[in-house]
């Protein structure tokens, strides 16, 4: 098994169940972890691992054309296009949205999906 982490990832989307949220769009930051099973990585070929650049734009992909109310639901649908490549067993998928609240750094949301 093979953990494989992208920390700090940044992007911006609609995000928010409040008028004003709705308006532009709010950074929110993501870190992930994939447990992949990947017995031939050791050969040292792409092909034969988690490609961590495709992974970083299919998520890009979806947070920047998205339009969800809460991060829960986006943290969920992160997820499940990350284990849509057979060979990944589980992710986390955790998000920080700054200044959601008054007096804290971040709203933060985890969730942890597993292939079965």
């Amino acid at each position: 098994m093979v953990k494989i982490h992208i920390k700090d990832l940044t992007l911006f989307c609609l995000i928010g169940i409040y008028p004003e949220e709705r308006k532009k769009k709010q950074k929110l930051i993501f870190n992930i972890t994939i447990n992949a099973c990947l017995k031939e990585s050791l050969d040292d070929e792409i092909t034969n691992t988690i490609d961590y650049a495709d992974v970083e734009n299919k998520v890009a992909d979806l947070i920047e054309n998205s339009d969800f109310f809460l991060i829960e639901t986006l943290a969920n649908e992160v997820a499940k296009i990350i284990l849509n490549d057979k060979r990944i067993e589980s992710v986390i998928v955790k998000i920080d949205k700054p200044n959601a609240l008054k007096f804290s750094k971040a709203a933060s949301v985890e969730i942890q999906k597993n292939r079965n």
